[in-house]
Order: C-alpha cells, then sequence, then structure tokens
C-alpha cells in the first residue's frame, strides 16, 4: 500500500484536537481564486498531471494540497468533472471525515505523501533533514500500480524544497513520463530554487496573502479573547500568512513585537534589566515555540530595517510605536552594518541548536550584547 509502510509512526488522528494541521483542515478561506484554476482543469476533463503550489510560508500551501487530493480521492466531490454537474469549490461536505481520517494516517491505498520526517527504506532510519531519493524513489512505483479504492494515484510532496539533489532528479524522472491517473501535488515556499526541469513540468497554483479583513476575522473567529486592535496588528505583523498569524498568537507575538520595539528604540544603550528578563521568558522549558518565533521575527524586522533605510520607504506600522522605532535604528546605523548585525545575530540566535545545544538565555543576552557593540563601533 505505499504510504504507510513509508510514514514514521503516527499517533491517533482527532480532528478537533488539530485545527492548524493541513492534514485535517477542511476549511481554506481567501484562496477561492487559485482553487477555481485548479477546478477549469478538473472540469476540462484535461487535469494536469503535476502542479506546484507557491506561496509564502504558513498561507495554506499545505491545506491546499490535501483539500485537492481529497477531492481528486472522492471523484470530485458532488460533480465529477465531465459527469453531472461541474463543482464549483473543493468543498466535500461532511461525509469527507472518513477519509480525512485514512489519508492523515497513511491508510488510503490510492495516496502518498512525500516529506521530512518519513522513514527511509534504505537504512530504515527517520529522514530528518531532508526528502532522501530512496524515499522520492517510492513515488515512481507507487503512481505506476492501478488506483485500488478510486480513480486516481495522487502524491504530496510537502515540501519540494526539502528533496536534495538525487532525490528531485528521482522524481524528474517521473514528472517527465508521468502514467494516466496520477497527479503530483509538489508545496513549495521558495520555487525559485527547485530544478527548472522539475517547474516547467509542473502548472502553478500561486497562492497570495490574504485580505487583512479575511485574516482578521479568522483571527477573531480562532482566538475571541483578542480586541479587534491585536487582531489588526498581528495580521499587519503576519503579512498575509494565516499559519504565522495563528502561530503569533498562540505563542504572545505581539507582546514580543512590542518587547523588540522597547529594546531597538535605544539600540546604542540597550536595557540590560530588559534582556535578561526575556532571556527568562524565552529560557523556559516551556518557551522553546516561543523563541522560534522570537529569533524568526528578529531576522524579518530587521530585513524590514533595512529594506527601508535603502529605499526610503516606511512600511505600514505593525504597532504605533514601530516609526519611531525604524527612525531611530536608521540613524543609528549604515544600511551596512545593519546587515552585518543580521548576520551575527542569525548566527548566534542559531546556537541554541545541535551541534552547539547552548542556553536560550545565554544566546539571548548575548546576541543583544554583539548588537550594542556593533553599533557602538566606528
Amino acid at each position: 500500500m505505499g504510504a504507510p509502510l513509508m510514514a514514521a509512526k503516527k499517533e491517533p488522528v482527532d480532528l478537533d484536537l488539530a485545527p492548524n494541521d493541513p492534514k485535517l483542515r477542511t476549511i481554506l478561506k481567501g484562496h477561492a481564486e487559485a482553487e477555481a484554476n485548479f477546478l477549469d482543469s478538473w472540469n476540462s476533463g484535461r487535469l494536469h498531471h503535476a502542479w506546484l503550489i507557491t506561496g509564502p510560508k504558513g498561507i495554506g500551501k499545505a491545506t491546499m494540497a490535501y483539500r485537492i487530493a481529497r477531492f481528486i480521492l472522492s471523484g470530485g466531490g458532488a460533480g465529477g468533472g465531465l459527469f453531472g454537474d461541474a463543482p464549483e469549490n473543493l468543498d466535500l461536505g461532511p461525509e469527507q471525515e472518513n477519509l480525512i481520517h485514512r489519508m492523515a494516517s497513511g491508510g488510503h491505498s490510492d495516496f502518498l505523501v512525500l516529506e521530512k520526517g518519513m522513514v527511509n527504506p534504505k537504512n530504515n532510519r527517520v529522514a530528518e533533514n531532508d526528502i532522501p531519493v530512496d524515499i522520492a524513489r517510492t513515488a515512481a512505483g507507487f503512481v505506476r500500480l492501478t488506483p485500488a479504492e478510486s480513480d486516481w494515484r495522487v502524491v504530496i510532496v510537502d515540501a519540494a524544497d526539502d528533496l536534495n539533489r538525487n532525490a528531485a532528479n528521482a522524481l524528474l524522472k517521473v514528472l517527465e513520463e508521468p502514467p494516466a491517473r496520477a497527479v503530483f501535488l509538489l508545496v513549495s515556499h521558495a520555487p525559485g530554487r527547485l530544478l527548472p526541469t522539475i517547474r516547467s513540468r509542473c502548472r502553478r497554483l500561486e497562492l497570495k496573502p490574504l485580505q487583512a479583513d479575511n485574516l482578521n476575522n479568522l483571527l477573531l473567529e480562532r482566538h475571541p479573547e483578542l480586541e479587534p486592535a491585536e487582531a489588526e496588528a498581528l495580521a499587519r505583523l503576519s503579512e498575509g500568512s494565516v499559519g504565522k498569524a495563528m502561530m503569533l498568537a498562540e505563542q504572545g507575538g505581539l507582546d514580543l513585537f512590542r518587547i523588540l520595539m522597547s529594546l531597538f528604540s535605544r539600540p546604542k544603550d540597550l536595557p540590560l534589566a530588559k534582556i535578561h528578563a526575556l532571556g527568562d521568558q524565552l529560557g523556559r522549558k516551556d518557551a522553546k515555540t516561543a523563541y522560534q518565533v522570537f529569533r524568526d521575527m528578529l531576522q524579518w524586522w530587521l530585513n524590514r530595517l533595512i529594506r527601508s533605510a535603502a529605499t526610503g520607504q516606511m512600511p505600514p506600522m505593525v504597532v504605533a510605536e514601530e516609526e519611531q522605532v525604524l527612525a531611530a535604528c536608521m540613524q543609528t546605523g549604515s544600511v551596512a552594518r545593519w546587515m552585518e548585525i543580521k548576520d551575527s545575530l542569525a548566527s548566534l540566535l542559531a546556537k541554541t541548536e545541535a551541534p552547539a545545544n547552548l542556553d536560550r538565555k545565554q544566546v539571548i543576552v548575548s546576541a543583544f550584547l554583539t548588537l550594542e557593540t556593533m553599533l557602538q563601533q566606528r
């Protein structure tokens, strides 16, 4: 059956406990245009064999891939292409729950996922860092089998960016000579880094950042404890990415951003007590995810600062005080110096991971003292 043999051990699936898991989500808002583009191909009766689903991280690309996969394996919802009424969206209704469970647990014989964290059949070890060639090769044999439960065989690659060079070439061979009734759905955060020959074999399905109103409504629906102004600020901070917005809401991202603004308001004279307080907060055992959120946020904001300084154009402010902080930082250091600082801080903050595995508080204090020192240098 392919997928169950390759997947690492999974816990039982609970639809109510994992609303943010793309494998389980049934609703995807704000991407009707992308769904319509896929449905045009489906309804024509000439479905393209490979789709490259692109867009920023957290925007819903994997959710879109699973929606399309469920739609195909169910025969096209209430329509079905050339037979019956053409479907207008990818919704399947309440009857899809069993299909969701089986696909998420690797129990559908016409469905295969290639992703990091799967067991490599060559050495029986979990592939944690990339998708190796031996996992990619399973797709070739899988799609050449006759569909057992539906009219199609569907492969999701999440994400194609994780394929190593040999794995990408192995997948390319299948895309160049695709068997009938097989569909590949490739999720990619950075399609420009994929092999040009893979891109050329795929039809592109681009997901765009959500409009602010859509994202605000989703945030308030999922997190009713938020004030409308907080939801608006989180929407600006996430730049239209629903996954990023939800993560920020769950990890106190807006409070972390305000702490960041407080620190950068006087970048050459940093308040040591606030740095240590931040280190204590993010150094707790249960704060690993919050630390990663802050680390990503810091790099994002430094890129934002550098872009603003280089172009002279201010972006929409996340919070009111950000404008003064940006202006203060532009006066404190040149674009070149801020680029050096960004690279230095990225290197330091990564030292909480293997092989260094340094204490998170130690790394945070060191990073901000390095920032202060670099700005004080001529």
